[in-house]
């Protein structure tokens, strides 16, 4: 939804009433975050992207437009300074998600990649462009080297 991509298919399952719901359950969906939660995942869906390599600085800017203090440094800083868990069951929106290396460009390989948990099992994340990317698809994809961290932007808790 919001990429204006066309809908190529789609599936419906039914169940008997009470079973467990298909496919992964990863996060609840947040009907009512708080007002920092919701600031930063507003935050995260309007500020644009500075450019190819600068994901860090994106996360920053998304957390100023929410109100928060804006920090310096890189993906693998932010890994080491505030992601503390790689447990599921306690990421909450408005975390940021990093990692401190990757080996999929040059200054992944350096730097590492950090994005936003939105919600619903997504992460948004800045590659030149802001996407929005499924939990374990990015954790898949960038956590070959270092594993996945998350934890709250500047240690403060939003939730």
């Amino acid at each position: 939804m919001g990429q204006g991509l066309r809908v190529e298919a789609y599936e419906v399952v039914l169940r008997v009433k009470g079973q467990a719901a298909p496919g992964e359950t990863l996060a609840p969906v947040y009907v009512n975050p708080t007002a920092g939660q919701a600031a930063v995942i507003d935050a995260a869906k309007s500020v644009p992207s500075p450019g190819n390599g600068l994901c860090a600085m994106w996360v920053s800017q998304v957390f100023e437009r929410a109100g928060q203090p804006y920090a310096l440094g890189n993906a693998n800083d932010m890994y080491y300074s505030y992601c503390t868990s790689s447990d599921e069951s306690v990421i909450k929106p408005g975390m940021v998600v990093a990692v401190a290396k990757h080996n999929h460009t040059y200054m992944g390989g350096i730097y590492g990649h950090i994005g936003v948990y939105v919600g619903n099992g997504q992460i948004m994340d800045n590659i030149g462009y802001i996407r929005t990317i499924n939990f374990h698809e990015w954790t898949n994809w960038y956590g070959e080297v270092v594993p996945p961290k998350w934890g709250w932007f500047n240690g403060i808790a939003l939730a």
